[in-house]
C-alpha cells in the first residue's frame, strides 16, 4: 500500500497488509507481516418509549436497541428543550415529559456512531361530554334521550350510561338524572352528569 517507516512502532491509518523488514548490525534480515483491518461499522440504533403520558403513567421509559455489543455503547440523549443527559452503558432514559427525544449512540470500539429519534406522547385527561338532550314530552313517560361523546386520551372509547346503556345515544328514558362514563383503550376515564325533565302532572 505504499507506506513505509523507520520507526519501531508506527501508527497506520489504512487498513491492508503491512510488512516489516529488520536489519541486524550484521547485516542479516527477517520478515514478519501485520494484516491491519479496518472496523467502521455503526453501532446501529432504534429507540421507543414504553408507552403514553396518561391517567396511568406518570413517566415512561425510552428504550434503545443497538446491534454492537452492549458492552462497548455509551448513550447521550438529547431532550425536547435542546439539554442533553448521558447515560453512559445504560440505554434507557426515563422521562416525564411529551415532545422529541433523539439519543446518539456511541461504539466506544472503533468510536463510530449511530441516531435514533422518538416522540412521546401526552394525552388530554379523558371528559364525557353530553351533546343532546331529549327531554320527556308527557309526565310519567319514557321517551326521553340522551346523547354523549368523548374527548382527550387516546380517542378509543367505551361507553357506560347509568341507565345500563353503552352506545354513545341512549334512549327510552324517564325523566331523572344520569351519568355517563367515558373509558378510553388506556383506561383512563371521566364523568358527567345530565338531566331529564318532564312536564308538570296534569
Amino acid at each position: 500500500n505504499g507506506f513505509t517507516s523507520g520507526a519501531q512502532n508506527p501508527t497506520v491509518s489504512a487498513e491492508g497488509a503491512y510488512q516489516l523488514l529488520v536489519t541486524g548490525t550484521n547485516g542479516c534480515t527477517s520478515t514478519a507481516t501485520a494484516n491491519v483491518g479496518l472496523d467502521n461499522t455503526a453501532p446501529g440504533a432504534s429507540v421507543a418509549p414504553s408507552g403514553n403520558l396518561n391517567c396511568n403513567n406518570a413517566s415512561v421509559t425510552l428504550v434503545t436497541t443497538s446491534t454492537a455489543n452492549p458492552n462497548d455503547l455509551q448513550h447521550l440523549w438529547t431532550l425536547p428543550d435542546n439539554s442533553t443527559t448521558n447515560t453512559g452503558a445504560d440505554a434507557f432514559l426515563a422521562v416525564n415529559q411529551p415532545g422529541q427525544y433523539s439519543v446518539l449512540v456511541t461504539n466506544t470500539e472503533n468510536g463510530c456512531t449511530s441516531t435514533a429519534t422518538a416522540t412521546v406522547i401526552q394525552y388530554a385527561p379523558v371528559a364525557a361530554n353530553i351533546d343532546g338532550v331529549q327531554n320527556v314530552t308527557c309526565f310519567g313517560s319514557a321517551n326521553g334521550g340522551l346523547v354523549g361523546s368523548g374527548s382527550g386520551g387516546n380517542g378509543n372509547y367505551s361507553f357506560n350510561w347509568s341507565s345500563g346503556g353503552s352506545d354513545p345515544g341512549v334512549s327510552g328514558l324517564a325523566a331523572g338524572d344520569y351519568i355517563l362514563t367515558v373509558t378510553d383503550s388506556d383506561g383512563c376515564s371521566g364523568t358527567v352528569q345530565a338531566t331529564i325533565s318532564q312536564p308538570s302532572q296534569l
